[in-house]
C-alpha cells in the first residue's frame, strides 16, 4: 500500500465524538475542497488506522460502522451517503502497519429520497466526511467513537492537506 508521496508529515483526520450516538446530537466533519462540479464520481476512499492484522469491521481501533464514518455527498439530483460498512468496501487492503486501504468502485452510495443503494448521480456539489457514532453499544461492536483517516480518495486522486506550517 502506497500513500501520499506529497505528504511528508504524516498527519490524518483525527474524528472523534464523545458520548452516546442517540440523543448526543453532535458530529466531527471535515469538508473536502475542489470536488464541486465533478459529474462522475468513480471512486471514493480513505485509509482507516485499525490493528494491522484486522478488517474493516474489526474491533479494534478506529470506528468503522454502516453510518461512520461516511461520505455525505450533494449532488445537483439528491443527497447521498456512503458509510464505511454500509455498503461494503470494494476493496480492502493492509500491509500489516497499521492502516487498512478501503476503495468504494464504482461508487455505489444510499439515496436520501429513496434509501435505496445504488450509482451516485447528477454533479456534485459538496462532499463531507462525517463521524457522528459514538462510545455506546449504538455505535458498534468497537464502542471506540473516533476514527483515524488519511489518504482521503476521490477518483483516484489522493485530497487534502494538514495544517501549513512555514519552514
Amino acid at each position: 500500500m502506497t500513500g501520499d508521496a506529497s505528504d511528508h508529515h504524516n498527519e490524518g483526520l483525527l474524528l472523534v465524538k464523545t458520548g452516546p450516538s442517540i440523543n448526543n446530537f453532535a458530529a466531527a466533519t471535515a469538508e473536502l475542497t475542489n470536488v464541486k462540479g465533478i459529474t462522475t464520481l468513480t471512486e471514493l476512499g480513505y485509509d482507516i488506522r485499525k490493528k494491522g492484522d484486522e478488517t474493516f469491521a474489526g474491533p479494534h481501533g478506529s470506528h468503522c460502522g454502516a453510518g461512520a464514518p461516511r461520505f455525505d455527498i450533494v449532488t445537483t439530483t439528491d443527497f447521498f451517503f456512503l458509510g464505511c460498512s454500509s455498503p461494503a468496501p470494494t476493496m480492502e487492503s493492509s500491509n500489516g502497519d497499521g492502516w487498512i486501504r478501503l476503495r468504494w468502485s464504482p461508487v455505489t452510495a444510499f439515496s436520501a429520497s429513496t434509501f435505496t443503494l445504488g450509482p451516485v448521480t447528477g454533479t456534485v456539489e459538496r462532499i463531507v466526511i462525517v463521524f457522528d457514532e459514538g462510545t455506546d453499544a449504538t455505535g458498534g461492536p468497537d464502542q471506540f467513537g473516533a476514527a483515524i483517516l488519511d489518504n482521503i480518495d476521490v477518483n483516484g486522486t489522493l485530497v487534502g492537506q494538514g495544517a501549513v506550517t512555514a519552514n
